[in-house]
């Protein structure tokens, strides 16, 4: 009968991989919390900085997918 490495060393590299990939998880957590938390501020300081821009960009950005929901909607009634 064959046995795999993972049965024969549970305790050496494989047993350390569950937690290193746990840790993993966490800093890239932790990093995409920071840089969300960053974009955020910078939004913040864009709209103060430019409020008529601000809301010209988020008009046509409403606009534009109001147009792809509605063509979307026209497509499936195509089919």
């Amino acid at each position: 009968m064959r046995t795999t490495v993972a049965t024969q060393a549970p305790n050496g590299v494989l047993g350390q991989l569950p937690s290193a990939s746990v840790d993993l998880m966490h800093r890239a957590g932790d990093a995409v919390r920071d840089e969300a938390r960053a974009l955020s501020t910078r939004t913040q300081q864009y709209v103060q900085d430019e409020p008529l821009k601000s809301l010209m960009i988020a008009t046509a950005f409403g606009a534009m997918l109001t147009g792809l929901i509605a063509l979307g909607a026209l497509m499936m009634r195509r089919h």
